[in-house]
């Protein structure tokens, strides 16, 4: 068994790789194909940004996008 943020961690993972070549994904937009908080998408970022899993970037045109592998 997952926890929720386990899960939702995930979606957004998957989100993300069906959006690669689109390049940066904004959290605002993740969050709203997860139907999750912002804030909340923001949390999960930072938690996967830091491990490596994503890059991210700030500002105006910021977002996340999978890490280097």
């Amino acid at each position: 068994m997952i926890s929720g943020t386990t899960r939702s961690a995930l979606r957004a993972l998957f989100y993300i790789a069906e959006r690669e070549r689109q390049g940066i994904v904004s959290v605002r937009e993740i969050a709203e194909r997860l139907e999750e908080s912002p804030s909340y998408v923001a949390k999960i970022s930072q938690g996967l940004a830091k491990a490596g899993i994503l890059r991210s970037g700030r500002g105006r045109y910021g977002g996340v996008s999978l890490g280097a592998s």
